[in-house]
């Protein structure tokens, strides 16, 4: 069987962490286990490199974070999306960097859901490729990834804001 045409099916429709295994299912119930590296590239797992994915269709000019081509053609401001352009690479990090890390920090402080934790996306999103069975819009994400952007700033800043939103953004979790 060839693996990279069945990746292009693959969805999660259930998955755990154990001891650096990934498992998967894919739509036609092949089962996979893969082995993650936590000392590869950042989003590299496997045969999935989220790093490589070219979804940006340009930088937002009041915001100065991407705007995504994922989902909506004509973009769309998407939450997880840019708490991945928040790399501040330890060491090594230009210019740049910094202010990709503290626009995206920026963005995702004052828009997230102070009740819920959570930031909302506006668009739908079909289960695998079943266009009946869907999320509603707006729908919660971007926790995880958030989480690890802020915990980052914090380490930083030291600002008990910063804090106060590591927690209301792990408590959807």
């Amino acid at each position: 069987m060839n693996i990279s045409s069945t990746l292009s099916n693959l969805y999660f429709n259930e998955y755990y962490y154990e001891s650096s295994t990934f498992s998967a299912y894919t739509t036609d119930q092949l089962y996979y286990n893969y082995q993650y590296n936590s000392r590869e590239s950042y989003l590299n797992f496997a045969y999935f490199n989220v790093e490589q994915r070219n979804r940006v269709l340009y930088i937002d000019f009041l915001y100065d974070i991407p705007v995504s081509s994922q989902w909506r053609p004509h973009g769309h401001l998407y939450p997880i999306q840019i708490a991945h352009v928040d790399q501040l690479i330890i060491g090594n990090q230009t210019l740049y960097d910094q202010q990709a890390f503290y626009s995206a920090t920026r963005w995702l402080l004052n828009n997230q859901d102070l009740q819920t934790g959570c930031w909302f996306i506006h668009v739908q999103r079909n289960y695998a490729h079943h266009t009946h069975y869907h999320l509603r819009n707006s729908w919660c994400s971007a926790m995880a990834q958030a989480a690890s952007l802020l915990v980052r700033l914090y380490s930083l800043t030291n600002n008990k804001e910063h804090l106060l939103a590591i927690r209301r953004a792990i408590q959807p979790l």
